[in-house]
């Protein structure tokens, strides 16, 4: 009964519980050389996902710039226009 109650629990967690819960076990009954490779193999999935995500929004910009920016712009191009105009027609 317990058996089941375990798996049931493993299949209603998310996969990141899981996965979790199996490297602190792996972890804390490992060598000193071997927990110091599965912090540096951590460490480099992180800062390979950080790099990726990094890339993606900056591609994400580049492809669709922000558009509010460009609309500040013109309007102060066309306020700038118009102040010309209307100090033009008073001389």
């Amino acid at each position: 009964m317990s058996t089941n109650k375990n798996s049931q629990r493993i299949n209603d967690d998310a996969w990141w519980r899981v996965w979790w819960r199996r490297f602190r076990n792996d972890f804390s009954s490992a060598e000193p050389e071997k927990q110091v490779a599965q912090i540096y193999y951590i460490t480099a999935v992180l800062a390979v996902l950080g790099s990726l995500l990094a890339g993606l929004w900056a591609f994400g910009e580049h492809l669709w710039p922000d558009k509010s920016s460009t609309a500040i712009q013109k309007t102060s191009d066309t306020m700038a226009a118009l102040h010309g105009k209307l100090n033009h027609r008073g001389t």
